[in-house]
């Protein structure tokens, strides 16, 4: 099975020369993506583009498409890697809430696991709770 996976990215960046032939490319305006490519890129071009389009290739590495104002670069890499910072990651996710009842529940548990023998006596309850006819 053949996943055609793509990315698409609007200039302006700002490009940083990690070293050893690794290029650090950031949005400058949303500061909401990264783009890492290992490989030979031309960076007179770079500065020059408009749009950045990613294409990642089944059998490894990436085709980066420099969108220029005159034409269309398209360039091999060895490696792309996009980091993408989701800051209200966990807001979408169905996570649990806690009612009043419940949280002061668990206050009570960990307030009584912090007293000295408290864990004993956290302990004995449920073990007595686990007797049948108590």
């Amino acid at each position: 099975m053949s996943m055609h996976r793509h990315l698409k990215l609007i200039a302006p960046f700002d490009v940083e020369d990690c070293g050893g032939g690794l290029w650090c490319l950031r949005q400058h305006a949303t500061l909401e993506a990264a783009v890492y490519i290992r490989g030979s890129l031309p960076f007179a071009q770079l500065s020059k583009c408009e749009a950045l389009g990613i294409d990642w290739l089944d059998q490894g590495g990436a085709l980066v498409s420099m969108v220029l104002p005159s034409q269309t670069v398209t360039v091999q890499v060895k490696a792309a890697f996009v980091h993408e910072p989701r800051p209200n990651i966990y807001r979408e996710l169905p996570l649990g809430r806690l009612d009043a009842r419940t949280a002061r529940f668990w206050r009570r548990v960990f307030g009584l696991v912090r007293l000295p023998g408290g864990q004993y006596l956290l302990g004995w309850l449920a073990a007595r709770s686990r007797r049948p006819g108590t």
